[in-house]
């Protein structure tokens, strides 16, 4: 199983940007866990990379993903998170 962990930091988080990064994920993720879970979401209020937010992390690949965007999480899932 994966774990991605999104921050949700001040810096991350500035105008919603990681609260609306997960909803765009959230269907993604469903879809993906439809038959048994793959991948973990937890949520952190930091991962110290600030200035590069917002930011996500996976586990156990130790995948760092900074300027997340719908682009850039549509590219997450398809290159890490699906199979």
């Amino acid at each position: 199983m994966k774990r991605l962990v999104i921050c949700r930091g001040i810096y991350c988080n500035q105008d919603k940007r990681a609260d609306k990064n997960f909803q765009y994920l959230k269907p993604m993720l469903d879809a993906i866990n439809a038959e048994d879970v793959k991948v973990k979401v937890e949520i952190a209020t930091c991962l110290n990379m600030c200035g590069a937010g917002p930011n996500l992390a996976i586990y156990p690949d130790n995948i760092k993903c900074n300027h997340v965007d719908s682009d850039k999480l549509d590219e997450i899932v398809r290159d890490y998170l699906t199979e």
